[in-house]
C-alpha cells in the first residue's frame, strides 16, 4: 500500500518470486544459472550520480541517521498507475486493460553509500513466480541482478510477464545479496505489495466490514504490523548469534510467533528462496486483536526450510488481491484509523545443530 507516496518509493526494499508448489514438487527449480546480471554497457541501463528518489526523502526520513541512504524501487511506468486520495495522502495501484499481458516499468537502484549493493530484483503476482526482462530483451528470466557501485543510481527497463486470469497482485522483493547479517529479520519493510486492477471487482459492505475497527490509542504492547520472529520447541523464543558474518539460531527453528495489533486479520505465509522458488506453506491463518499468534510449521516445510544451501525466507502477508482495496475503502469512510496491509520477510537462519 501506499499512503505517503515518497516514503513507500524510498522503501520499497524487497521481495521474492515464487513457483507454486505443484511447479516446486515436479518442475524444474530456478537455479543461478537462470538469473539474468546485467551489466552499465547494456542498453536498458542508465547510469547517473542523480539520486532523485533519495533526495525526495529528507522531508519523511525518520531513521536515527537523519536520511536514507539507499533506494531499491520499481516503478510502473505512467499508463498503468492509478491514484485515490485518502485523507490528503495517495495510495497507488496499477490499473492494467483485460487485453494486457505485460506490465512496463523501471527499477530504480539508488546507492549513497561507500559499499556495492549487489540486488536481485524478484516479483510474485499472487503466489506465483512474474518472469521478467530488460524492456529490448525477447528473453523471460526469473529474477534480474545487477552490482550497484557506490554512490551511484541505475535505472532499468523492464517488462513483466501478467497472467490475466491469476491473482490482482504484484509483490516486488529486491533481495540484497550482500546485506548486513540481520537484515532480514521480519522488522523492516523489505517488500511491496501492489494491488493490481486487471479485470473487474466489487468491493461489497461484508468486505469493509471485515476491515473495520476503532483505536483510541496504541498500547506498548500493539504494534501497527505483526513482527515476525522464530520460536522452538513449545513455542520458546530462540537466541541468535553470528559466527563469520552467518547468523545463527541456538536451536532449530519450529514455528513463527508474531507480535500484538490491535485489529483481527488472516495471513498467508510462503516459502522462499534466493532464486524465485516458492511454495504456499500457510493459508487464512486468523490473527486475533491483542494477542500474539503462534504458527507451528509442518515437518515437511521445516524439512524444505533446512534443505539445501540456498538462502530461503518466509513472506507473511494479508489483505490479498481487492483486499488491499477494501483497506483503503474502509480508511475513506472513517472505519479504521490506519492501513493494515502489510508483507513482512523473515530469513531462515541455520542452527548451530545444522551448521
Amino acid at each position: 500500500m501506499k499512503i505517503h507516496t515518497t516514503l513507500i518509493i524510498i522503501i520499497l526494499l524487497m521481495l521474492t518470486s515464487c513457483q507454486t508448489k505443484n511447479d516446486e514438487v515436479g518442475g524444474k527449480l530456478n537455479s543461478k544459472e537462470d538469473i539474468l546480471y546485467l551489466k552499465v554497457d547494456d542498453k536498458n541501463v542508465t547510469v547517473s550520480k542523480n539520486m532523485e528518489l533519495l533526495n525526495k526523502s529528507d522531508k519523511v526520513a525518520t531513521s536515527s541517521e537523519g536520511a536514507f541512504t539507499k533506494v531499491l524501487s520499481f516503478i510502473p511506468n505512467d499508463e498503468y498507475l492509478r491514484f485515490e486520495t485518502v485523507r490528503g495522502d495517495k495510495f497507488s495501484y496499477i490499473k492494467l486493460a483485460k487485453s494486457k499481458s505485460v506490465i512496463s516499468g523501471k527499477l530504480v537502484y539508488e546507492n549513497n553509500t561507500k559499499k556495492n549493493i549487489n540486488v536481485q530484483s524478484i516479483f510474485l503476482q499472487g503466489n506465483k513466480n512474474v518472469e521478467i526482462k530488460p524492456a529490448s530483451s525477447s528473453k523471460w528470466t526469473p529474477s534480474i541482478g545487477y552490482d550497484v557501485p557506490p554512490y551511484t543510481s541505475i535505472k532499468i527497463d523492464i517488462d513483466l510477464k501478467w497472467d490475466k486470469n491469476g491473482m490482482q497482485e504484484l509483490t516486488f522483493f529486491p533481495l540484497e545479496k550482500n546485506s548486513d547479517a540481520y537484515r532480514y529479520n521480519g522488522s523492516i519493510l523489505s517488500s511491496y505489495r501492489y494491488f493490481v486492477q486487471s479485470k473487474d471487482i466489487n468491493i461489497n459492505k461484508e468486505m469493509l466490514q471485515e476491515q473495520a475497527f476503532s483505536l483510541k490509542e496504541m498500547t506498548p504492547e500493539q504494534n501497527y504490523f505483526p513482527e515476525p520472529d522464530w520460536i522452538g520447541k513449545n513455542n520458546k523464543d530462540l537466541e541468535y548469534s553470528i559466527e563469520e558474518k552467518v547468523p545463527l539460531t541456538n536451536e532449530k527453528i519450529n514455528g513463527l510467533k508474531l507480535e500484538v495489533v490491535p485489529y483481527n486479520t488472516t495471513i498467508d505465509i510462503l516459502l522462499v528462496d534466493e532464486y524465485g522458488n516458492c511454495s504456499l506453506i500457510a493459508e487464512n491463518v486468523k490473527v486475533i486483536k491483542n494477542k500474539p499468534t503462534y504458527i507451528n510449521i509442518h515437518k515437511d516445510d521445516l524439512h524444505k526450510m533446512y534443505k539445501k544451501s540456498t538462502r530461503k525466507f518466509l513472506l507473511i502477508m494479508n489483505n490479498r488481491e481487492e483486499s488491499i482495496m477494501a483497506d483503503v475503502k474502509t480508511i475513506e469512510i472513517n472505519k479504521k484509523p490506519f492501513p493494515t496491509s502489510f508483507q513482512r520477510v523473515i530469513e531462515i537462519y541455520k542452527s548451530k545443530t545444522e551448521k
